[in-house]
């Protein structure tokens, strides 16, 4: 995993590794709480990829997920 701090790494790589999360109709504000902690110990989501190079924009396009693309 790409990124600049350590605290919330685990949360965000948990985020690319379970659908569950990204398949739930009312999972933006949990995805985005998430995104606002890991960025408040200055690690940049916009930089963060899985071990096959995928960003969370990728992740977010890919499930529909306008608010989340959003933020990013």
């Amino acid at each position: 995993m790409t990124s600049g701090g350590n605290g919330g790494e685990e949360k965000l790589m948990y985020l690319f590794t379970n659908n569950d999360v990204w398949d739930v109709d009312d999972a933006d504000d949990t995805i985005l709480r998430e995104f606002t902690k890991a960025e408040s110990v200055n690690i940049n989501v916009t930089k963060v990829t899985d071990d096959a190079l995928n960003t969370f924009a990728h992740m977010a396009a890919l499930w529909d997920r306008p608010r989340v693309l959003e933020h990013l």
